[in-house]
């Protein structure tokens, strides 16, 4: 073959190689928050071996899910277009383990999946294409530590210590938990006994009371402290990237008796009691009877062990779309997970039933007009002011801002 012939057929392969080369991308998208199919929130660059891709990301505190992709679309919410190119994990928001290959998958097998990462801020990251995995760079905490669990609160003594689980993000130890145990769970421990801008800084847990057996969602605000009413020996795994935790013990047996509560301005908006509840009727997550309602309510199907536990109250609350929504007899109401209130129109004995299969309110007949418990509240009582996510601030007039004061959204100048 001729030579001049033989060094254009080399020469066209190696362009056409570079072309390849410089058409194969990986992408990061929701690492900056912004999740828009046509912009990458971080890319990662092409290394000497095909196929493998690295780089450091830069993680937004809004930026803990993300995906993979290896083409973007020309429209920036084109996720079915995307949808040929993101990889992901096998299940939605499963937490991506540090310093080991995690598995991808096509969106296609894994109905768009994200993953989670435990800390945000700056990652190594590298993307290999040939054995479809993503590991992460990152540093876990030796040990969890949980303060409370004995009634200890010094900074440099822990209660009990949780050690990782090898080659997992999650942490495990059997703790043995007082009568009436507040606690919290913390990444570091020191060595003062009074050194709470140190520990507060990583500090987690669930501002509110603790089920057995159930998984729980912890958070770093405000200074979070988790309450067990039952005391015993639990099994405790905190799961480091998700920050889930769970107390389990196997020979506790949840009661079977199942209610909803309505609580409004007629118990003064306590969230330990309720001024009416109806158990569960033998349709399952039914519930139906005779209710007294006056001025502003909600439901719930879990009271407090504090008058003022809006965190757990809240997150098994049940109201309208929106707050203040006015219902009356003969209404069809539908509930919505949310921190609002109804205002009933006429106040009396109503048959009503509450259904939370299909999450429908039913205000049936009227009975009768009048109620003695709503007339027992001491009105004159000062009422407290609550912020728009439910938190409770006390009486005292806040400042300046929108906020919610018995049942109703007002404004304080």
């Amino acid at each position: 073959m001729n030579k001049n012939l033989l060094k254009s057929l080399f020469a066209t392969t190696i362009l056409t190689l570079t072309a390849l080369t410089a058409q194969a991308q990986c992408y990061i998208i929701g690492n900056d928050g912004n999740w828009q199919t046509n912009v990458a929130g971080a890319e990662l660059q092409a290394t000497a071996t095909e196929g493998v891709y690295e780089g450091d990301v830069e993680f937004a505190d809004n930026g803990s899910w993300f995906c993979v992709a290896t083409k973007l679309t020309a429209e920036p919410n084109d996720w079915d277009g995307l949808s040929a190119y993101r990889l992901g994990p096998d299940t939605p928001d499963k937490p991506l383990v540090y310093n080991t290959p995690n598995k991808l998958y096509p969106s296609g097998k894994n109905g768009g999946c994200s993953f989670k990462i435990a800390d945000t801020g700056t990652h190594h990251v590298t993307v290999n294409l040939n054995d479809m995995t993503i590991t992460m760079k990152g540093e876990y905490p030796e040990h969890i530590y949980i303060l409370g669990s004995d009634g200890n609160w010094a900074t440099d003594k822990a209660s009990a210590t949780l050690d990782r689980v090898p080659d997992t993000d999650t942490y495990k130890a059997n703790v043995d938990f007082t009568a009436d145990s507040y606690f919290a769970f913390f990444t570091t421990i020191s060595d003062k006994a009074d050194d709470w801008d140190l520990l507060n800084s990583n500090r987690w847990a669930h501002n509110g009371e603790i089920e057995p057996n159930a998984l729980v969602y912890a958070t770093s605000d405000n200074e979070p402290t988790s309450f067990i009413k039952r005391s015993g020996t639990y099994e405790v795994t905190f799961n480091y990237a998700d920050k889930s935790f769970m107390l389990y013990d196997p020979t506790y047996v949840p009661s079977t008796e199942k209610y909803v509560y309505f609580v409004g301005n007629a118990n003064n908006w306590q969230t330990n009691t309720c001024f009416a509840k109806l158990e569960e009727s033998s349709d399952e997550n039914e519930y139906a009877g005779e209710v007294e309602l006056s001025e502003y309510f909600t439901i719930t199907t879990k009271l407090t062990s504090n008058p003022n536990d809006w965190t757990t109250f809240n997150a098994n609350r049940w109201g309208p779309a929106e707050d203040g929504e006015t219902v009356g007899a003969n209404t069809v109401n539908n509930l919505y997970s949310s921190s609002t209130a109804f205002q009933i129109d006429k106040e009396g004995k109503y048959n009503v039933k509450v259904d939370l299969n299909d999450n429908i309110f039913y205000i049936n007949e009227l009975i009768s007009t009048g109620i003695s418990s709503a007339k027992t509240v001491n009105l004159a009582t000062p009422l407290p002011y609550y912020d728009l996510t439910g938190r409770c601030l006390g009486t005292a007039k806040p400042a300046k801002g929108m906020y919610v004061r018995g049942g109703k959204k007002i404004v304080v100048e």
